[in-house]
């Protein structure tokens, strides 16, 4: 504790230190050392070779938290998002699926045997007189179809026996229908016969196509006046013009079914062939 017995400096401990530890006291130039103060010597510029450790072993004991990025879960979260987006969708449209597209009629001066398509998976070609159709197998009754046919048209229908779809072939025999304006002609007085009397038939929009074919839809919705009460859904009418006949394909499918039929309904109207009573 007396000032007057402390070093007056680091090297005077030192030194004393260093004569406790060697008999002999160190040389002028080991002192003059330790009377300098300490200085600090740098690492060297070039680091030393890195070194990658082995991969651990995988166990099955990890906690399940402590794993990253399932791929399934991540999977997962995409297929919701498209889910939801579908739904939205659907939302938007209101129930308007997309009808199928016609194909361009065929030439007039093939035989007619040759016009008959071969018939798509799991479907049965109807041949008639004035027509041919394929079919799903299952949709054809014992008879080949329904027949509703009347005075003023031919009407052949195959339908769901719970009602949520039909497919119906309707003929009618009209004037010289190869000029355009008699074939909207004969159109509209389609429609005014057997259309605008049907009060549960909503448009939804219309269409010509580049062979001339003319696509009318409606919604379906309500009782019927006559005939079964289909659940409500979406009805396309195909018109198209067989000179001298007026050909309407009719194709409903409820909104159960969504756009389940889509690809069936295309398939049938691609099968669609007029023939003559001749042949």
């Amino acid at each position: 504790k007396d000032p007057n017995q402390r070093f007056s400096s680091a090297g005077d401990m030192a030194r004393s230190f260093q004569e406790a530890l060697h008999t002999t006291p160190p040389t002028r130039k080991a002192k003059a050392a330790l009377d300098e103060p300490a200085t600090y010597v740098p690492a060297p510029a070039t680091p030393p070779p890195m070194s990658i450790p082995a991969a651990a072993p995988m166990t099955d004991t990890a906690p399940a938290v402590e794993r990253r990025g399932n791929p399934l879960l991540l999977i997962g979260g995409v297929v919701a998002v498209l889910i939801v987006a579908g739904v939205i969708a659907a939302l938007a449209l209101g129930g308007n699926n997309p009808p199928p597209t016609p194909t361009p009629a065929p030439p007039t001066d093939v035989p007619s045997q040759a016009l008959v398509p071969t018939p798509f998976d799991d479907a049965q070609t109807i041949r008639t007189d004035r027509y041919t159709v394929s079919i799903p197998r299952e949709w054809i009754p014992p008879q080949g179809y329904l027949d509703l046919s009347d005075d003023e048209r031919l009407v052949h229908l195959w339908q769901d026996p719970n009602l949520n779809f039909y497919v119906a072939v309707e003929m009618i025999e009209g004037n010289d229908l190869s000029d355009p304006e008699e074939f909207q002609d004969a159109i509209e007085e389609f429609n005014e016969d057997y259309i605008a009397t049907r009060p549960n038939l909503t448009p939804i929009d219309e269409t010509t196509f580049p062979d001339g074919t003319v696509r009318h839809s409606f919604r379906l919705e309500g009782p019927s006046d006559s005939g079964p009460n289909f659940p409500p859904g979406q009805l396309d009418l195909f018109y198209l013009n067989r000179d001298p006949y007026l050909v309407v394909l009719n194709m409903y499918s409820s909104d159960s079914l969504g756009n389940e039929l889509i690809d069936t309904f295309q398939a049938i109207l691609d099968s669609l062939r007029i023939t003559s009573e001749s042949t």
